[in-house]
């Protein structure tokens, strides 16, 4: 298993792991679902949502780009 540091949003690819933080240390994960949509236990309301860190994006989440900390892609 290969852990691959330090990729750009504009490297994400599908199953890649997103990881946020609002402070000190990664308090959140999502999925990438390609692009900048990802899929996550939302904040506080207990859903799942896809939500996108595009700015354009209809279903885009200001509080997710806000918190954006960096991403990561496990391969096997």
């Amino acid at each position: 298993t290969e852990i691959i540091t330090s990729l750009s949003l504009e490297e994400v690819e599908k199953g890649d792991l997103l990881f946020f933080s609002e402070g000190k240390g990664v308090d959140h994960v999502a999925i990438s679902l390609g692009g900048t949509d990802v899929i996550h236990a939302s904040f506080g309301n207990g859903c799942v949502a896809i939500e996108s860190l595009d700015y354009d994006a209809p279903n885009f989440s200001s509080v997710l780009r806000a918190c954006y900390h960096s991403a990561r892609r496990v391969i096997d």
